[in-house]
């Protein structure tokens, strides 16, 4: 018998979506059927898809219980066995019926590795030393980044020069500061700060946040300045990765 299972990935990114499954299949083969529908979203080994139940108590999720989850709940659910069946008496056993806007099974991606750069032409690794007063102004050009109000250009020359290097952002040394990307820096830092508190096998996956937008609009300069930010306010190691069209900084 078919079933309509309702999955939803968490971590860093977050999607509903629905898997018509044959309720003997076994758990192995049941991730096989999710890397299928969204393996746009997937791109790791179907195997390696950890999946839970979606329970709370004696009830399904909802799309609100997965406000505010992370990855510190999933020491409560129950991981599902790879080589046991969808309807086993642990799972949904064998009169399973779907009810309406449930969510029932919880699917987490493992955070990508990068084994070698094998593969990746980089000409060069750029190793650049900075004099104190270089520094200073540096700092003093993001530390404000936060605090900085919209509608109004600011100057970012040192910041860059610096990236003119691998491959520029703004063209002219400044940046209008607008309303949309500040909302967007503080939702990112407001994702990572919560996630910096956290420990666990699957911190690493809520501090991910992606960016995407017209060519031109300050994705690049963004991030730039979000980089020197975070180096110069957390005092973190950063290591900044770009690809300019066919070029590896």
């Amino acid at each position: 018998m078919m079933v309509p299972l309702v999955c939803a990935i968490v971590g860093g990114i977050r999607k509903v979506f629905t898997v018509n499954i044959d309720a003997d299949t076994q758990v192995h083969f049941f991730k096989d059927a999710i890397k299928a529908e969204e393996g746009d979203l997937i791109r790791c080994d179907a195997a390696e898809l950890t999946l839970y139940l979606a329970k709370k108590g004696a009830g399904w999720f909802s799309s609100d219980d997965l406000d505010g989850f992370n990855s510190d709940n999933l020491s409560r659910m129950i991981e599902m066995n790879p080589i046991l069946p969808i309807n086993d008496i642990l799972y949904f056993g064998r009169d399973f019926q779907p009810g309406n806007a449930e969510i029932h099974v919880l699917v987490v991606v493992p955070r990508r590795k990068f084994y070698s750069l094998a593969g990746l032409e980089i000409e060069m690794f750029r190793r650049t030393m900075f004099s104190q007063p270089e520094v200073d102004t540096l700092r003093k050009e993001c530390i404000q980044l936060p605090k900085w109000k919209t509608g109004i250009v600011h100057n970012i020359p040192s910041i860059w020069k610096f990236v003119k290097q691998i491959g520029g952002c703004t063209r002219f040394g400044k940046i209008l500061w607008r309303l949309e990307v500040k909302q967007v820096l503080s939702t990112i830092q407001k994702d990572w700060r919560k996630a910096f508190s956290k420990k666990g096998p699957f911190v690493d996956t809520e501090l991910r946040s992606i960016v995407i937008g017209s060519p031109g609009v300050g994705k690049s300069t963004l991030v730039v300045l979000l980089v020197f930010y975070m180096f110069f306010k957390y005092q973190k190691n950063v290591l900044f990765y770009r690809r300019v069209v066919s070029r590896v900084h």
